[in-house]
């Protein structure tokens, strides 16, 4: 598993050598300035000594004329040698400079010549006659290197270099004790300089350090100690600490190798954080080849995916720090791939942060991120916050009691001095293992928690103060909503006069608005009824946006409905007439709404009938209260709800999908708990956000049958309305 994705990566150099095959011909042309020296063409030359055609010269002894000769054949054929060249022939022969392209350096070797004739004994003295017939000699033009060749060369070593990445991956896997020292081979693969494979091995060995680095991290932080101190230890424990020291050595130089891939083609501008050591910078690719840009944008996102990946599988490990300050920058980066990745590991991140520190140095990175550009960030960065959980903050009555020490002594009192002793020793060993585990303490948690709130609350009411318009209000408003019931006491008061000045703006969206309002309700229900302030403007736009809901998204629907519910949660600090004015406009809206929601729109109908059971008057047809309802008015103080009924209901009892056929059905009867109108189990059981999943538009409903409704046939609601 640690080749996945070499087919694609070896694709991406063969395209390259496609693209860049017109700067390559001089690979496979026979001209002779390209490949090698001119040729050199070189004339015996023959002594004026020789030339005289005199009485000396003739009389000279052939023996001389033939060592001579000789020499003179020797002398050419080293020449010849010294200037031929072979690229890829076979042979052994003296290595010469290499030949340097744009892909590298490519060895040569200078092939031997066949001996030359041997020069018969009865030479003659050459004459001007045979001295003509000398000619001029010209050095072979070597072989040209076709791209099939180099293509073959390339792919040998891709062969090789997988393998070795798979073998060392393997080795350390089986035994990673034994063999930690083969994972400083696989950090050189990470950075190869082969310039033919250096695209494709970079990737692979990448993404095989993650996996092995997964496998062989153990699960707690590594502390680093000084090794000048002489410290005699056992077999073990030295075998222990050198494959610790192994390890994070290894893993620091993997990690500083990315930071500079990345920041190398997409600069971060990270600042050092408080009370984190600058790190040291390594300059791993120093004296690499030099790749194309698309090859190192490419390469940097296969480094971003590791360190997501890391910071998802060894948040616990060391160096998360770091990781974190280049990974959270990106998740502001205009390019969208990594972004995406950038936000979906840091939400994993706080999703699956079990105690919190972690999640902490994200938000307070973020809190920079954000400050450093005045409001101008994605709003994705502050999305991801409400991946956050708080399961420890407010639940303090569910934690177990320490016994006081009064018990303690009634007990110490009770036993003997050997039970003493004892108990004694047994507290002092729980103590020491208490400190011994890995899973934090509760008060740990709580603090890093609260530490976080902290933080989070601080970048929304900086967002919401200095710069109301900027487009992080969104993200901001629903984080409100989320996390108001963590909200401290004494930030109530300016929150909701701020809550108030944007809503009496109306510059803001529906789903803004919508937020506002879930907001301020849930302040003004829970800790904040100590402010004595009127909740009624809040009802009031929430009535008026009601009748608004056709004609908006789903979500926005869901979000609505679920304001409304947390509204009228409370029997107590609940208003009937303004209860009975939100059934009216919601049973009319449903008229206008889809199957999942309009399902949905009932089951909030039929969850208020059961938390407020007197609006049961709305479906009696016999009671009137005089007056007329007001539809046309936005108050729903004032527009005598108590005057009307929901007629709605019994149109709705005849709609073409069976599910809302039975729902009205049931709401008609008064949702009863038994009898022949009790909702079935898959419809009763479904909250609201599962009505938009269960009755998608999208794919087939499952309830909807082909036969009509059949036509009711006399009362059978008396009193009531009728279906």
């Amino acid at each position: 598993k640690w080749l996945v994705g070499c087919e694609m990566a070896a694709d991406e150099d063969l395209q390259f050598w496609i693209k860049n095959s017109s700067k390559l011909q001089f690979l496979s042309t026979n001209e002779k300035e390209l490949i090698g020296p001119r040729s050199i063409k070189k004339k015996a030359r023959i002594p004026k000594h020789v030339q005289k055609d005199d009485a000396a010269a003739e009389g000279r002894s052939s023996k001389r004329k033939r060592s001579w000769l000789q020499r003179e054949a020797v002398e050419e054929r080293g020449f010849r040698d010294a200037v031929t060249w072979d690229s890829g022939g076979a042979g052994e022969g003296q290595e010469l400079l290499p030949l340097k392209t744009e892909r590298g350096l490519v060895p040569q070797k200078a092939r031997p010549l066949p001996p030359p004739p041997p020069v018969p004994a009865d030479v003659s003295e050459p004459s001007s006659s045979s001295s003509s017939v000398l000619e001029e000699e010209t050095a072979e033009v070597p072989p040209s290197i076709s791209m099939v060749e180099l293509f073959a060369l390339r792919s040998r070593k891709l062969i090789e270099k997988k393998e070795l990445i798979a073998l060392t991956s393997s080795k350390l896997m089986e035994g990673p004790e034994e063999n930690i020292s083969q994972l400083k081979t696989l950090v050189n693969l990470c950075f190869e300089t082969d310039p033919d494979v250096a695209i494709t091995i970079r990737k692979l060995a990448m993404v095989s350090f993650v996996e092995v680095v997964k496998d062989i991290a153990p699960g707690y932080q590594i502390r680093q100690q000084d090794s000048s101190t002489n410290l005699k230890l056992s077999k073990e424990v030295k075998k222990l600490k050198d494959f610790e020291s192994s390890l994070l050595n290894g893993y620091q130089r993997y990690l500083n190798g990315l930071e500079e891939v990345i920041t190398r083609v997409f600069p971060l501008h990270l600042k050092t954080l408080k009370g984190h050591s600058e790190r040291k910078q390594l300059n791993m690719l120093n004296g690499s080849v030099v790749l194309s840009t698309d090859s190192m944008k490419s390469l940097a996102v296969v480094a971003v995916q590791c360190l997501c990946q890391l910071l998802t599988a060894l948040s616990h490990f060391n160096w998360t720090l770091n990781i974190l300050a280049v990974v959270v920058p990106l998740m502001d980066s205009p390019h969208a791939e990594l972004s995406e990745r950038a936000c979906t590991a840091v939400e994993t991140l706080f999703r699956n942060d079990p105690i919190g520190q972690v999640s902490l140095d994200a938000v307070k990175i973020i809190a920079r991120t954000i400050k450093g550009r005045p409001f101008k960030a994605n709003k994705k960065i502050l999305e991801t916050l409400l991946h956050l959980r708080f399961p420890d903050i407010g639940n303090h009555g569910n934690s177990e009691a320490p016994p006081s020490k009064r018990s303690k002594k009634a007990e110490l009192r009770k036993m003997s001095r050997r039970d003493r002793k004892r108990y004694k020793m047994d507290q002092k060993v729980q103590s020491e293992l208490k400190e011994a585990a890995t899973e934090e303490s509760l008060e740990k948690r709580r603090k890093a928690q609260t530490e976080l709130l902290d933080q989070i609350f601080g970048v929304y009411f900086r967002i919401l103060k200095q710069c109301p318009t900027s487009p992080l209000v969104t993200p901001v408003l629903a984080g409100l909503a989320k996390f108001s019931h963590l909200i401290n006491v004494d930030f109530f008061s300016d929150l909701m006069q701020v809550l108030s000045g944007l809503l009496s703006t109306n510059a803001l969206s529906f789903g803004d608005s919508l937020n506002c309002i879930n907001t301020a309700l849930q302040i003004l229900s829970g800790q904040g009824e100590s402010l004595n302030r009127d909740p009624r403007e809040f009802y009031v736009r929430l009535y008026k946006a009601a009748i608004k809901l056709p004609h908006h998204s789903s979500q926005d629907i869901k979000a609505s409905l679920e304001c409304i519910l947390k509204a009228f949660q409370k029997k107590k600090q609940v208003s009937l007439q303004r209860l009975l004015a939100f059934l009216k406009r919601l049973s009319t809206i449903a008229l206008q709404l889809p199957p999942p929601e309009l399902l949905a729109t009932m089951a909030t109908i039929r969850h208020l009938y059961l938390l407020h059971p007197s609006c049961d008057m709305l479906l009696d047809s016999d009671h009137s209260t005089g007056g007329q309802y007001r539809s046309d008015l936005d108050d729903p103080d004032l527009c005598q709800p108590k005057a009307t009924t929901l007629w709605e209901l019994s149109l709705l009892a005849r709609h073409y999908h069976p599910a809302v056929r039975q729902f009205s059905k049931h709401l008609i009867a008064g949702a009863p708990s038994r009898g022949p109108w009790l909702l079935p189990n898959e419809l009763s059981q479904i909250s609201i956000e599962g009505f938009f999943k269960s009755f998608s538009s999208e794919e087939e409903d499952p309830f909807i049958s082909l036969t009509p409704p059949t036509k009711a046939k006399g009362s059978r609601f008396k009193g009531r309305l009728k279906t």
